[in-house]
């Protein structure tokens, strides 16, 4: 009859569901790295970012990198497979996985572009809804600060305030341009390539906590203006503060996430190739 069910390997009772003993197995950072490491995995990744785009969100939830990470999972870490396989998302979606491979995408990359001239930037950014108060943030300081550089009067009696406004109206495009998805920016040149100058000349505006610290210190430059009689320019600079502060938040607390754009090299190499 067979050895008694209790004596039987559990790989097959456990091919749906883990005990519980499995599920609360954490699996080290060492073993993740490896993974996403392997060469099969990383070929995968590749081709679908070729195939899909270079977010690397987008390619850690395509079925074929998941199926790929959970079959080098079983061929080299069996211990940790099932942990995996039942919980491919929460692998999938850890920020050290994210952050891994986006690494090992930003260097499969570069190998190519030593032949293609391929160059891959990336920008950290928030959650959707922090991005979008911060987007409206820049749109306000821009907009009211925009009035005060058309006045020409400004010129005149205020020389000094007038070149403030326009750095703070520099200050605050820029911080906009980092806030709205990557891929819209990409159809306007003139702001693409500004957009690509900052990363190479000011990457720290690139990353949430650079990004956040800008925003504080573009909202003093507000609140240094505040008088009795200009209520919003408080308002707006308490506004970016705000913004700032969160994004530094959200990046001590992990909650950010990568996306990645092309230069137009790579565009020109990669249309070609196809």
């Amino acid at each position: 009859f067979g050895a008694p069910w209790h004596s039987q390997r559990p790989s097959a009772l456990c091919s749906f569901s883990l005990d519980s003993e499995l599920r609360a197995m954490a699996v080290p950072e060492d073993i993740k790295s490896q993974i996403l490491g392997d060469p099969e995995v990383q070929k995968v990744i590749m081709d679908q970012a070729k195939a899909k785009g270079v977010d690397v969100i987008k390619v850690l939830q395509d079925p074929e990198v998941r199926l790929k990470i959970c079959n080098v999972a079983q061929d080299k870490f069996s211990e940790y497979a099932p942990v995996i396989k039942e919980q491919i998302s929460d692998f999938v979606n850890d920020p050290a996985v994210k952050a891994k491979a986006q690494e090992y995408l930003a260097a499969g990359w570069k190998a190519i572009g030593q032949a293609g001239q391929v160059l891959v930037r990336t920008i950290q950014q928030g959650p959707e809804g922090l991005r979008m108060v911060s987007f409206a943030a820049g749109s306000a300081s821009s907009a009211w600060v925009l009035l005060a550089i058309l006045n020409p009067l400004k010129i005149v009696f205020s020389p000094v305030t007038y070149v403030l406004s326009a750095y703070i109206l520099l200050f605050s495009v820029s911080t906009m341009l980092f806030e709205a998805p990557p891929a819209y920016i990409e159809q306007y040149p003139a702001l693409d390539q500004y957009q690509d100058l900052l990363i190479d000349k000011a990457p720290f505006i690139s990353e949430t906590l650079g990004r956040g610290l800008f925003y504080v210190f573009v909202g003093t430059l507000w609140l240094a203006q505040v008088s009795i009689t200009s209520i919003l320019t408080l308002v707006i600079g308490l506004f970016m503060v705000f913004c700032g502060v969160a994004n530094i938040v959200v990046h001590f607390k992990g909650y950010t996430f990568f996306k990645e754009k092309l230069s137009e090299g790579y565009k020109a190499h990669f249309t070609t190739s196809l």
